[in-house]
C-alpha cells in the first residue's frame, strides 16, 4: 500500500538513523522508535511538539473543542436569556451593559448566552494542573520563555536560586517549578544543539559564505578567544550567525588560528568552495590565518573600517596645537566627571535640554571626533560653569576653538563613511570603493579657515592614498568585482582602467566556468520604469554627478572581449540609490542566470569585520563579575543563543 499524505508529511519532521527501526527528531534530537509504521512518531510529536502535531492534526483540536462544547450543552441546555434587538442596539451603542429590568421587557425574539461565574469542568482542572507538570504544555512553554530570557539578557544560571525570583515565580506562576541549574544547563545544550541543526541548514544551502574573525582578551580572567562570524544570503536579504568563540589555550600563531578556523568550518560543515571572503584586521597573524584557508589575496579582505580608524588617528596627530587643544577637552570632560558639584552646575545650566559630555575611548571609533563635536556644541555652557570653580582646568580659546571647527568639518565625512560601512544587514563590499572616491573629492572640497585645519585635511588626503591604506583599493579584485556588479554603481567609480579591466576578466572566467554546467538558460528583458530624480546630500552626493555625467554614455556601451551577459548588464542604466542590490539580481535570475550568481557571491561579503567587533561586546556582557567562574566552553553557546531572534528561538 502506498504511504499517505500524511505518513509523508510526518516524515519530514524525522531523520533516519544506522537502525532501520528508529528515526531522530530534527527539533528535539530524541531517538524514536518506529515499530514499521509511524504511531510512535505521532504520539512523540504530540508528547514533545504539541504545535507540530496541530499543524500535521488540524481535526483533533476541532474534536476536542466540539466535545467540550457539547458536553456544557448536556450539563445545562437552558442556560439562555431572551432579549429584546432593539434594546440590545440601544445598549451597545451606549456601551452600558444591559439591567435586569430591560432584559424582561419587551417581545422575545433573540438568545444569547447567560454570562455567569461557574466552576471549571472537572476535565478542565485536571488538564490545566497537568499542563504544569512534567512535560505538560504550559511547563515547556514557560521553561523555553525562561532559557529566551537567561540568554537575551546575559542573566547568571544561579538566578534560578536568587530570593527575588523565585518569590516572583512563586506569585505570578504558583503551579511551576522553576528548575535548579543543572537543568537550566541541560536545556541550554539541548536548545542550542535544535537551534544550530537549523542554522547548518541554512549554511548547507547557502551558495557564497563569508566569515569575519578577530582575536579578544578577557581581562578580568586572562582568557583570550578567537570569535567567528558568518554572512550569507537566505531569499533577499543578507543574515548573520555567530559560528564560535574558541578560547586559546596555545600560542596566536597564523598556524595555531588556521586550525581553530578550519575546525569550526568543519563543525558547522561548511565547504571550502562556499567561502567568498574573509575579512580581518591587520594583525600579521590572524592575516596569515586567514590567507592559508582561502590560498589567494583577493579572497581575504583588511577591514575598511580600521584603516579608515588608522588614517583619523595619524591625521590628527599633524599638529602640536590641534593635540593641546584635544588635550584641555581632556582635561575638562574629567573635570566634570569627577566633581560632582561641577556636573550638577553645568546640568542646571543647560536646562530642560541636558547634553552629556562624550569621553574618547580608543576602542571605539570615531569617538573623538564625537567627543570633540559635542564639546563645541556645549562649549558656552562649559565655559560659563567652569569660570564658577577656581580649580578648573584651562579653557579653550578662540584660536583653538577655531582649530577645532575646522577639525570636525574635516572628520564628519569620516565618521559618515565609517558607518555606511559598518552594517551587516545591508551590502557594504560593493560601498567600498564608492565611498573612498566620493570621501576624496568631498575632503578636496573643504576650504579650511585655520591653517591647522589645511594641515589636517592635506594630511587626511595623503593617509588614505598610501599604499597599505586606500591608495591601491581598486586594485583589490573582489572590491571591484563586488562594486561593479552593484547595479547602483558599475564602473562609474572605476578610475583605474587595468583595475577594471582584471576584475572584467575574472568576471568571464566564472561565467564560463558556470556555463559549463549550465544549458538552455532563458532569458527576458524587464521593461524599463522612468527614473526619478534623486535628492542626495552629504559625501553621497558625488556619485549622484558622476552618475548624471555618465548616464549617456552608458547607453550602448560595448566592451570588446567580454561576455554577452555582461556586456548588457553594463550597458544597462545605473539604478537608484534605493535599489537592493540582492533584490536586483533575484529578480534578473532569467535574464542574467551565470552572472546574478556571480554577483550575489560577491555581495555577500562584508566590508569590515565590525560584526566580530560586536560579538565582543556580547562576550563583555556575558564574562561579567557575577559569572567569572563560566566555562569558556559555554561562552560560545551563549554568545550564539543570545543571537537568535523571537522567531528564530520558538519556530
Amino acid at each position: 500500500m502506498p504511504p499517505t499524505k500524511r505518513t509523508k508529511e510526518i516524515y519530514k519532521y524525522f531523520d533516519e538513523t544506522p537502525n532501520k527501526t528508529e528515526r531522530r527528531c530534527r527539533k528535539c534530537l530524541q531517538v524514536v522508535k518506529t515499530c514499521g509504521n509511524t504511531s510512535n512518531l505521532h504520539h512523540h510529536l504530540r508528547r514533545k511538539h504539541p504545535t507540530t502535531f496541530k499543524s500535521l492534526h488540524p481535526e483533533s483540536e476541532r474534536s476536542e473543542q466540539q466535545a467540550e462544547q457539547a458536553q456544557r450543552q448536556q450539563e445545562d441546555p437552558d442556560d439562555v436569556v431572551e432579549v429584546n434587538p432593539e434594546q440590545e442596539a440601544a445598549q451597545s451603542s451606549s456601551g452600558c451593559p444591559p439591567s435586569s429590568t430591560s432584559l424582561q421587557q419587551g417581545p422575545v425574539t433573540s438568545k444569547l448566552p447567560k454570562k455567569t461565574l461557574s466552576q471549571p469542568l472537572l476535565k478542565e482542572s485536571v488538564k490545566y494542573q497537568r499542563a504544569y507538570q512534567g512535560g505538560g504544555d504550559r511547563e515547556r512553554a514557560i521553561n523555553d520563555a525562561f532559557l529566551f530570557m537567561i540568554t537575551k539578557d546575559h542573566m547568571p544560571f544561579r538566578t534560578v536560586e536568587k530570593e527575588g525570583f523565585r518569590h516572583f515565580a512563586k506569585v505570578a506562576l504558583p503551579l511551576w517549578k522553576v528548575p535548579d541549574r543543572k537543568k537550566v544547563v541541560r536545556q541550554l545544550e539541548s536548545k542550542y544543539l535544535a537551534l544550530s541543526v537549523d542554522v547548518k541548514s541554512k549554511l548547507k544551502t547557502a551558495d557564497s559564505v563569508c566569515l569575519t574573525t578577530d582575536i579578544w582578551k578577557d581581562t578580568s580572567n586572562s582568557r583570550s578567544y578567537l570569535g567567528i562570524t558568518a554572512h550569507y544570503i537566505v531569499d533577499d536579504h543578507l543574515e548573520s550567525t555567530i559560528l564560535s568563540v574558541t578560547y586559546l589555550k596555545d600560542r596566536h600563531t597564523g598556524e595555531n588560528l588556521k586550525a581553530h578556523i578550519e575546525e569550526t568550518l568543519k563543525q558547522w560543515e561548511i565547504q571550502l568552495i562556499q567561502l567568498t571572503a574573509i575579512v580581518t584586521d591587520g594583525a600579521d597573524n590572524i592575516c596569515n590565518a586567514a590567507k592559508g584557508i582561502v590560498k589567494s589575496d583577493y579572497r581575504h579582505l583588511w577591514c575598511c573600517a580600521h584603516r579608515l580608524n588608522l588614517v583619523v588617528t595619524a591625521a590628527l596627530e599633524c599638529d602640536e596645537v590641534l593635540i593641546v587643544a584635544i588635550k584641555k577637552i581632556e582635561s575638562l570632560i574629567e573635570f566634570f566627571r569627577s566633581s560632582g558639584p561641577a556636573a550638577d552646575a553645568l546640568k542646571e545650566a543647560q536646562g530642560e535640554k541636558f547634553l552629556k559630555l562624550i569621553k574618547y575611548s580608543p576602542t571605539r571609533w570615531n569617538s573623538k571626533f564625537k567627543m570633540i563635536k559635542r564639546f563645541l556644541e556645549l562649549n558656552d555652557v562649559v565655559t560659563r560653569v567652569a569660570l564658577q570653580f577656581p580649580g578648573s582646568p584651562s579653557l579653550l580659546t578662540a584660536c583653538e576653538i577655531q582649530i577645532l571647527r575646522d577639525a570636525v568639518n574635516c572628520l564628519r565625512p569620516m565618521d559618515e563613511a565609517t558607518e555606511n560601512l559598518c552594517g551587516e544587514k545591508f551590502v557594504s563590499a560593493s560601498l567600498v570603493i564608492p565611498l573612498i572616491n566620493c570621501l576624496k573629492k568631498d575632503l578636496t572640497k573643504l576650504i579650511p579657515v585655520t591653517d591647522t585645519g589645511k594641515l589636517l585635511k592635506v594630511t587626511l588626503i595623503d593617509e588614505m592614498e598610501r599604499a597599505d591604506r586606500f591608495g591601491l583599493v581598486e586594485n583589490h579584485v573582489a572590491l571591484m568585482i563586488a562594486m561593479t556588479l552593484d547595479p547602483r554603481f558599475k564602473r562609474i567609480h572605476a578610475e583605474n582602467p587595468i583595475a577594471f579591466s582584471r576584475a572584467c576578466t575574472k568576471i568571464n572566467e566564472e561565467i564560463k566556468c558556470l556555463e559549463a554546467i549550465r544549458k538552455n538558460a532563458k532569458k527576458t528583458t524587464d521593461k524599463e520604469k522612468p527614473q526619478k530624480e534623486e535628492e542626495v546630500t552629504g559625501i553621497w552626493r558625488h556619485h549622484i554627478e558622476l552618475k548624471k555625467a555618465h548616464g549617456q554614455s552608458q547607453e550602448g556601451a560595448m566592451i570588446g572581449g567580454l561576455h554577452q551577459e555582461l556586456k548588457l548588464y553594463l550597458s544597462e542604466p545605473l539604478s537608484d540609490s534605493s535599489t537592493r542590490p540582492i533584490q536586483f539580481w533575484n529578480l534578473r535570475k532569467e535574464v542574467f542566470p551565470s552572472l546574478s550568481k556571480i554577483a550575489l557571491k560577491y555581495l555577500t561579503i562584508t566590508a569590515t569585520s565590525v560584526p566580530s567587533e560586536r560579538l565582543f561586546s556580547t562576550c563583555g556582557d556575558i564574562l561579567t563579575d557575577d559569572r567569572n567562574r563560566l566555562d569558556p566552553y559555554k561562552l560560545p553557546q551563549l554568545c550564539f543563543l543570545h543571537s537568535m531572534t523571537v522567531i528564530q528561538w520558538t519556530s
